[in-house]
């Protein structure tokens, strides 16, 4: 099997794992919570792409071509330090969290979209080595994560969701 496919497969098996957990347990736990603490779990999930700064590693990198590794591993830490202050932020202010949360989602989301689209076009997955894990373990928990995450900032409060704070 070449790498391209092996990749494709382990991404593929793995968001369907995380798609299966989230429809049948973590989802109807968070559209009953109030809007503040369901996206607390959501932004710490988020806040672990601050392992997409191995790719910053030249060491580690193996052979990836620069504009992927600059773009995903800066894309990366910058999204994961916007959910680190959407936690904060929610903690402490519910409107301003939810803010933070709606840019982690627009940010994050656009960085992921790039993240893959930079992937396909400069066919790195034979050239990704030590990262090859994190790409295909985290890779999928936090596609899961922002979809789960615009489904909960899209869905209307009159649809189950109390609209209160953490505390």
């Amino acid at each position: 099997m070449d790498a391209t496919m092996a990749f494709n497969l382990q991404i593929g098996l793995g968001a369907i794992i995380c798609a299966v957990v989230a429809k049948k347990y973590v989802w109807p736990k968070l559209k009953m919570m109030p809007i503040a603490a369901a996206l607390m779990p959501l932004m710490l999930i988020g806040a672990a792409r601050y392992l997409g700064g191995t790719f910053l590693v030249s060491q580690l990198n193996g052979d990836l071509p620069a504009q992927f590794v600059s773009s995903a591993g800066w894309g990366d830490t910058i999204a994961s330090l916007i959910a680190l202050v959407a936690v904060f932020a929610l903690m402490y202010s519910q409107g301003f969290g939810k803010l933070m949360a709606w840019v982690y989602a627009i940010v994050g989301g656009l960085d992921f979209l790039y993240a893959v689209y930079l992937a396909t076009v400069l066919n790195i997955y034979s050239q990704v080595h030590v990262s090859w894990l994190i790409m295909v373990i985290v890779g999928p928990i936090q596609l899961i994560n922002l979809i789960v995450l615009w489904c909960l900032l899209l869905k209307k409060p009159s649809q189950g969701m109390p609209n209160q704070g953490m505390m």
